[in-house]
Parts: structure tokens; C-alpha cells; sequence
């Protein structure tokens, strides 16, 4: 019988033979969490007949909807505030996840919280991170923390090489499983018009990634003169305000443009998934986008493509670096000013080349803008 050893702990063939039940941990924030997905399906592969269960933020569990993959999805908020309702909330998702007898976890948010829930929740093989004093204490198989100087989703992966693994297998592109019923409720919307379609995402996790909306607006008004797109605006949380002022600003060039309200994830998949094309700063409405495989021209203002950008999807990252810096990884800082031309010529040669896309006659592409 072959052994696997990963710092000092032995990990036989047939102890991985016996996993039925593994427990996923995998906290975070919406893209982190798409980034996640395709570790848990290839997971899921490596072992096909075991029940699956992801562990992960209120926020984030939407993700996971209809994946056939994953038999159970828990919520369990990490906010510690108050800490009695923390307490409480804490042991009464540690007991039932003792009560699922779990062969396997996989950390895949290695924090000291998670690695805690790790050692609790009971289960015989627990991997884990090794940069933490906690994670090298709660779980008994560790693999090494990659740098994350590359492309997130291949370096997550490696995670699973102790149990046979191989990262190069696992697929370099997330994905979101949208329902009939949600491309049903969809088609109204796209339905609105028969021109091209690009949904201009205005927000962003962080005001530091968010392209301003004047220059958003002139982006639009130009890809419609030029190309016929007709814009698509999802109402975002939190940016509730920045959609309707873009809606007013829009209405004094064109009628010609799409709001969707508030709607169910599920719809705002579909409705992501059957448009043409989105404009994005780095943010989890990306990530669904290339897990429905929509092109996407990425506004790049803090944030490295090179980590997150989607290999398997129709992409141009557009971005402006900073001559003679360098972050840890040794890429170029970014510059958070981009001019709205930078951003029309590289959208323009990309719809052009990568999407087949012809410009209307006697149109100039660069009215407006600045």
C-alpha cells in the first residue's frame, strides 16, 4: 500500500479510499469564493461518491446555487459582533457538523477561525494551509501556502495535490450553474431590444477599484454610436444611487437602455449570461460573469488582471502601469487615472478582433470622449 507523507503525517490509499463525507470551509467574499469552485469540483471528482458539503458566508452561498456538486451548503456568519450571538452561532454549527462524521476538510479560507473549525468539527483527515501556528495545529495535513503571485485558481488547487491531485487537471475558469427558470425570468430584459447588449457594472468591493461615472457615461454613449450597444445597468447593493444617476444622465442622449431592478442571483446570471458583453472594474460581478461565460473588458485601476482573469473567457484587461514600480510579485503598480480613450481603443480592437463586432457607418468613435 503506497504512502503519501506531507510533514510527517502518512496518508495512505486506503485511508482516502474511505472518504464518503467531506466538509468544505470556504469563507469570503463573492469573487473569492468563485475563485474557490472549480478546487471543490475537481474535489468532487477525485472523489465521486462522497456527500459534500461547503461551509461559507450568508453572502457568499449563492454561488453554489444548483450546483450539482455540493450535496449541503451551510451558512455561518464570521462576524464577531455581538460576541454572545457569535458564541451561540459557533457551537451550534460545530455540533452539527460533528454530527456529519466527516472522513475529509479542506480549508480553503485559512484563517485561525476556520482552522479552529477544522480541528472541531471532527474529521479524521484534515488539510490545511502551512503559514499559520494554528492551522500547523489544528489540521494533519498540510501542504505548503502558494505565493499567489499567479493565477489564483491553478495556485488554490495545488492545495489538493496530498490527495492525488494533479492542479494542472483541475479547470482554469469558474462557473455558476443558472436555472431554466431564471433564463425564463431573464428574457423579458434582453428581450427589450435586438441590438447588441454590454452591461456597465458601476461597483465595486472597494472605491479604490470604481472607474468614475462620468467617464462610464461617456463610454456608453460611444459604444452606442458606435457599435449600437444598447447599455444594460443591474442594480447593485449599494449602488443604488450611481445607477439611477447614470439612468438620468443616459436618458438625455438615448431611451435606449435596460434597468434591471433588484432581482434574484439567479436572474442576474441569466441576464449577465445572455448579453454580449459586460465593462467591469475587479469585482464578484466579474467572476459571475466568467462563470457564465460572458466576454469581459476589465477596468483595472488597483487591482492585477493577471491573478483573477478569467483564461477560459473572451477578456481584455484595460489598465494603465506605473513606469518603474513593482508590487511583491514583481508586476508593474497600476495608474488609477484611465482616460476614457485609453479604454475605447482597447474595448474597440477587442470587440472588433475577439468578438467579431463591426462599427456602424460615418461614427466616431471617439466623440465624447475624455
Amino acid at each position: 500500500m503506497s504512502n503519501r507523507k506531507y510533514y510527517g503525517y502518512s496518508i495512505t490509499e486506503a485511508e482516502l479510499a474511505a472518504v464518503r463525507r467531506i466538509c468544505v470551509l470556504c469563507w469570503g467574499l463573492l469573487g473569492d469564493v468563485f475563485m474557490r469552485v472549480t478546487t471543490i469540483e475537481a474535489l468532487k471528482r477525485r472523489f465521486p461518491d462522497a456527500e459534500l458539503v461547503v461551509v461559507t458566508d450568508p453572502g457568499s452561498a449563492k454561488v453554489f446555487n444548483n450546483h450539482p456538486d455540493v450535496a449541503e451548503i451551510i451558512t455561518f456568519s464570521r462576524k464577531k459582533k455581538p460576541a454572545w450571538k457569535y458564541l451561540v452561532s459557533l457551537i451550534r454549527h460545530v455540533r452539527y457538523l460533528r454530527t456529519k462524521h466527516f472522513d475529509l476538510c479542506v480549508d480553503l479560507y485559512a484563517g485561525d477561525s476556520s482552522a479552529r473549525i477544522s480541528r472541531w468539527a471532527g474529521a479524521r483527515i484534515r488539510l490545511g494551509y502551512d503559514h499559520q501556528p494554528t492551522l500547523r495545529k489544528c489540521n494533519n495535513l498540510l501542504v505548503k501556502v502558494p505565493t499567489f503571485c499567479g493565477y489564483w485558481v491553478r495556485e488554490l488547487a495545488g492545495m489538493l495535490a496530498p490527495l492525488g491531485v494533479n492542479p494542472d487537471s483541475v479547470s482554469p475558469g469558474t462557473r455558476y450553474h443558472v436555472s431554466e427558470a431564471a433564463r425564463q425570468a431573464a428574457q423579458p430584459y434582453l428581450n427589450a431590444f435586438p441590438e447588441r447588449k454590454v452591461i456597465y457594472n458601476l461597483g465595486a468591493g472597494g472605491p479604490e477599484k470604481i472607474w468614475p461615472l462620468a467617464r462610464m457615461l461617456a463610454l456608453a454613449r460611444s459604444m452606442n454610436e458606435h457599435y449600437g450597444a444598447v447599455p444594460v445597468l443591474l442594480t447593485s447593493p449599494g449602488h443604488e444611487a450611481d445607477t439611477a444617476a447614470f439612468i438620468i444622465e443616459y436618458q438625455r442622449y438615448s431611451q435606449s437602455y435596460i434597468h434591471v431592478p433588484r432581482v434574484d442571483f439567479d436572474i442576474e446570471a441569466a441576464v449577465l449570461e445572455g448579453v454580449d458583453l459586460i465593462v467591469t472594474p475587479d469585482s464578484g460581478l466579474k467572476h459571475l460573469a466568467a462563470a457564465v461565460r460572458t466576454p469581459i473588458a476589465g477596468l483595472y485601476l488597483a487591482t492585477r488582471p493577471e491573478h483573477t482573469a478569467p483564461p477560459n473567457v473572451p477578456f481584455v484587461a484595460c489598465m494603465i502601469e506605473r513606469a518603474g514600480t513593482v508590487d511583491d510579485c514583481g508586476y508593474p503598480l497600476l495608474q488609477n487615472d484611465l482616460p476614457v480613450g485609453v479604454v475605447l481603443k482597447k474595448i474597440s480592437d477587442f470587440v472588433e478582433t475577439a468578438l467579431a463586432w463591426s462599427p456602424l457607418e460615418k461614427t466616431d468613435l471617439y466623440k465624447g470622449a475624455v
